[in-house]
This record gives C-alpha cells, sequence and structure tokens, in this order.
C-alpha cells in the first residue's frame, strides 16, 4: 500500500500496517496555498509522481518495492 502527501513524502506500507520505506522530496512552493499535486501512478513495479508547483517541477520514478529512485 502506498501513500502520497505531496510535501510529507510517500509512504509505502505491507498489509500489516509495517512501514516499508518513505521518501521525502523537501517542501515545495504553493500559489495562494493550493493543492501539491496529483495521485502517484503504478505502472507495474514502477510508482510515478508528477511534482508540480511553484518551484522546479519534476516527475520522478520510483522501484515500487524499495522507494529507491529509477534512472
Amino acid at each position: 500500500m502506498i501513500a502520497s502527501f505531496g510535501s510529507r513524502g510517500v509512504y509505502a506500507y505491507d498489509l500489516d500496517g509495517g512501514l516499508k520505506w518513505k521518501k521525502s522530496f523537501g517542501k515545495f512552493e504553493m500559489r495562494l496555498g493550493f493543492g501539491e499535486g496529483t495521485a502517484p501512478v503504478l505502472h507495474g513495479d514502477v510508482l510515478i509522481l508528477n511534482f508540480d508547483h511553484q518551484g522546479d517541477d519534476f516527475i520522478v520514478a520510483l522501484d515500487k518495492a524499495t522507494g529507491r529512485e529509477l534512472a
């Protein structure tokens, strides 16, 4: 199970509620305090996250099992 909370991070849990991994991408700059992004996309074993904010925008791909950033 994977939960994304924008600048608060991305967290992966097993089905017993144990934390498998977590990853933070720093604080985002929001215009007028509106939301921080979109839902993560899972494609096979790859978790894709789009971070669109007032700072430098980026897309990141993570291994869903480990949270390791993929090239």
